[in-house]
């Protein structure tokens, strides 16, 4: 089986349609180590192993349907990651996305390929899934739907880290969720383009990894640092560990999804869960906002969830200058 291709989408949407009310709101005070250990356990852990339900046929062109528990199971784990990156919102899942999403999903798995833009000589091909599958998020191959949005908020090979920026897009207030399952072929499309609301007021802006205590297996190779309307062409990242300063490589800045955002990849980092809690504490220069220059320095400290706590219990707070 072949896991975690992902593709973003880059267009906006802004029709009005069926919704199921919104849930409670989801947050964590990440500065409290045991608040972050209980949301992971709790609220990352509490969105696997829930069954699919799925009741369609790929083979017959039938995108079927998955079971609520299931589509709930997805928008907690994207709502968990909002939470972790300080956006304290409840997503609205939309009925009629979510089965436009089911049709775009069906043609990515029929045809084993995943685009924005299906042609329609594709199997399976519908006009209303050719128009999901060009606002989505796309995976294939993942195991489950919940993985799959793991492995887009990782973004892996997306060095414009688009998925990511989606789903932590402030603005973001509405979702459609698809999955469908062929064997060694599920294919999944998450509308995430287009579904926005105001912005908050807070907060000012997007980090990840995110300030605070972070769990290591959501650790990314590319970090990322989102503001609205920003310039970041001059921008740079310095980050520190022990007293040692890491070497970092800038991405090129590619607007477009979602806020304007900063990528770079800090060197030396491993998959390896920490023998103990690690703070790198980044900051970011020449970040010009609305004409002036601006410095954000802000702590991650990277944790294992499964592991005692270590050194300090508490995150520190420094003013973003």
């Amino acid at each position: 089986m072949r896991f975690g291709r992902t593709l973003l989408a880059t267009t906006a949407l802004g029709l009005a349609v069926a919704q199921v009310p919104k849930a409670r709101a989801l947050s964590v005070d990440t500065t409290n180590r045991a608040a972050v250990v209980a949301f992971y356990r709790d609220t990352y852990l509490g969105s696997e192993n829930v069954s699919p339900g799925f009741t369609g046929d790929v083979a017959a062109c039938d995108a079927g349907t998955i079971q609520g528990s299931y589509a709930k199971a997805a928008l907690t784990r994207i709502r968990y990651f909002r939470a972790m990156a300080g956006l304290d919102d409840a997503l609205v899942l939309s009925r009629d996305w979510s089965a436009d999403c089911q049709k775009a999903a069906l043609m990515m798995s029929a045809n084993r390929e995943l685009s924005h833009a299906p042609p329609s000589s594709w199997k399976c091909y519908t006009k209303a899934g050719a128009r999901a599958a060009s606002k989505s998020n796309l995976a294939y191959g993942y195991p489950t739907l919940p993985d799959a949005i793991t492995g887009l908020m990782r973004d892996r090979t997306n060095p414009r880290v688009g998925h990511r920026r989606w789903f932590l897009y402030p603005p973001l207030d509405t979702v459609g969720i698809g999955a469908v399952f062929a064997g060694e072929r599920p294919a999944y499309a998450l509308h995430v383009s287009g579904g926005a609301g105001a912005r908050p007021s807070s907060p000012e802006w997007i980090a990840w990894p995110s300030r605070g205590y972070f769990p290591f297996v959501f650790v990314p190779p590319g970090w990322s640092f989102s503001y609205p309307r920003a310039d970041f062409s001059k921008a740079s990242v310095t980050m520190r560990h022990d007293g040692r300063r890491l070497k970092v490589v800038l991405e090129p800045v590619q607007n477009g999804f979602g806020d304007n955002t900063l990528v770079w990849i800090p060197k030396g980092l491993g998959p390896a869960p920490p023998q103990k809690d690690e703070t790198y504490r980044v900051t970011i220069t020449n970040v010009v906002v609305a004409g002036v220059s601006r410095e954000f320095t802000y702590d991650v400290i990277v944790i294992d969830p499964e592991a005692p706590a270590s050194g300090r219990t508490n995150a520190s707070e420094e003013d973003d200058r």
